[in-house]
């Protein structure tokens, strides 16, 4: 696992689209997460470092003292595999580091069982639901968890 950056910025953008189809995230949207010097971002890359196998970014909230999940994908021969664990435990890390305490928040789309189990496994809880937060106004979950 290592630092992610600008330099990703095309496998990124595969691999959102892969994971998250019309949700993924626009070029414009993509940038201010590969640059901002608020964020963590972490990959993990098939031996060699030829093709990306995953991706998460955390942008911290110094105000609110917490990190906020932007994005965690596992490309689709890697999921269920573990990998979404390792990076969800490293965003954890890093937040728990910046933050002494903290907590992490994320969205999810309501209809994304895997991811939230995912997050249910590492004791996230619900604390709100946002209509119209993904394409074709589908909703989606808050969830937060302390540190």
């Amino acid at each position: 696992m290592t630092d992610a950056g600008i330099a990703d910025f095309m496998a990124v953008s595969r691999l959102e689209k892969d994971c998250f189809g019309v949700d993924a995230w626009s070029f414009l949207d993509l940038i201010p997460v590969l640059t901002n010097g608020n964020v963590f971002r972490r990959k993990l890359v098939e031996a060699g470092g030829k093709r990306l196998l995953g991706f998460a970014a955390v942008e911290f909230d110094r105000a609110d003292r917490c990190g906020f999940l932007l994005t965690i994908g596992v490309a689709g021969p890697s999921r269920r595999s573990g990998l979404g664990s390792l990076l969800m435990r490293e965003c954890e890390n890093a937040c728990a580091r910046f933050f002494s305490p903290g907590r992490m928040k994320l969205t999810v789309a309501v209809e994304n069982e895997g991811a939230i189990a995912l997050y249910r496994k590492f004791a996230y809880r619900t604390v709100g639901r946002i209509e119209d937060y993904y394409a074709a106004g589908r909703a989606a979950y808050l969830m937060e968890k302390n540190l």
